[in-house]
C-alpha cells in the first residue's frame, strides 16, 4: 500500500516508480531463490520446525491471493477437506515458501479459469498431510515434465513471462528437507496442472483425526523422561504426547541444564 500513495505525489512519475519497485520485488526475490539453492547444494538450509495452524496458513494465503486473482479475472479457492489435521509440525515459513510458490505461478500463468488449493489428509503406514494445487493454466507437456525440477529451467510455453526457473526446483527441494516431495500429479496443454505437496503430518490428537506419533512408543509408558528443547512449540506437542502415555517429563531449554539435571537424576530417556 506504501507504493501507491506516492500515486497522488507524483502522477507522472508514478508508472516508472511502479516499474522499478516491480523490478525491485522481482531481483529480491531471485536473488533469495539463489542464495537458498546454494544453500542446499551445501547442505546448510535452515529447517526450524514448530507448531503449524493450518487454517491460519489457508487464512494468509486466501488474503495474499484473492486480489490478484480478482485484477486477472479469474477465481482463486480453498478447499479443506474435513479430515485434514489443524496443527502438525513443520517450518511454517519454508512451507508457505513452498506454496506461496505453488500459487504465485499457478495465478500468474493462468488467464482464464480458475486456480484452487486443497488441503487435505492421507492416512498410510505413516501420516501425510496433503497441499493439492489445481489450475486451468496452459498446462505442460510430458516432454517438458522430465526438465521441469530441474534448476534454471523453465517449460518453454512459460519462458515469455520471465523468471530463472528456480522456483520448482527450490520448492521441490525444501519440500524433501521438510520430510516429504513435490510432485507433478496431473498436466495437459492447454488444459492446466495439478501439483501435490506431501508432508508427513505429525500433529496433536483431535476428534477428526485420532492418531499417535510414529515415534512415540507404548515402551514409555510411566518413564522418566528428560526433555532437552528450546523450541515452546516443540515443548508443547513432547510434553502432551508424553503425557497421554503418562510418561514423567522434565524440560531443559539448553544443554548446561541438561546435564544438570542428568546429574542429579536417573532418567530412561533423554530427548
Amino acid at each position: 500500500e506504501g507504493i501507491n500513495s506516492l500515486q497522488h505525489l507524483f502522477p507522472r512519475l508514478f508508472p516508472r516508480i511502479e516499474a522499478i519497485h516491480r523490478n525491485g520485488l522481482l531481483l529480491n526475490g531471485l536473488i533469495s531463490d539463489m542464495l537458498d539453492v546454494s544453500k542446499i547444494e551445501v547442505g546448510e538450509l535452515s529447517i526450524a520446525p514448530g507448531l503449524v495452524n493450518v487454517r491460519e496458513i489457508l487464512e494468509d494465503l486466501m488474503s495474499m491471493f484473492c486480489r490478484k486473482a480478482v485484477d486477472k479475472k479469474i477465481v482463486f479457492e480453498i478447499f479443506p477437506e474435513d479430515d485434514f489435521p489443524e496443527q502438525f509440525v513443520c517450518d511454517q515459513a519454508r512451507l508457505m515458501q513452498v506454496l506461496i510458490n505453488l500459487i504465485g505461478n499457478a495465478i500468474k500463468f493462468t488467464d482464464q479459469g480458475r486456480v484452487s488449493l486443497t488441503v487435505g489428509y492421507r492416512q498410510a503406514e505413516t501420516n501425510f498431510i496433503v497441499f493439492k494445487v489445481e489450475d486451468t493454466g496452459p498446462g505442460i507437456s510430458s516432454s517438458q515434465v522430465e526438465t521441469l525440477f530441474q534448476p534454471f529451467s523453465q517449460a518453454s510455453v512459460l519462458t515469455t513471462r520471465g523468471g530463472m526457473g528456480l522456483g520448482l526446483h527450490l520448492s521441490k527441494r525444501i519440500a524433501v528437507a521438510l520430510g516429504g516431495d513435490l510432485t507433478l500429479v496431473d498436466s495437459h496443454l492447454d488444459h492446466g496442472c495439478c501439483f501435490e505437496v506431501v508432508l508427513p503430518a505429525l500433529s496433536l490428537p483431535t476428534e477428526k483425526t485420532p492418531m499417535v506419533s510414529a515415534w512415540l512408543d507404548e515402551s514409555l509408558r510411566g518413564k522418566k523422561v528428560l526433555l532437552a528443547e528450546d523450541n515452546l512449540d516443540i515443548q508443547e506437542l513432547t510434553l502432551h504426547l508424553l503425557r497421554k502415555i503418562h510418561a514423567s517429563v522434565d524440560i531443559v531449554s539448553n544443554g548446561e541444564e541438561a546435564v544438570a539435571a542428568v546429574m542429579a537424576h536417573d532418567y530412561d530417556l533423554i530427548l
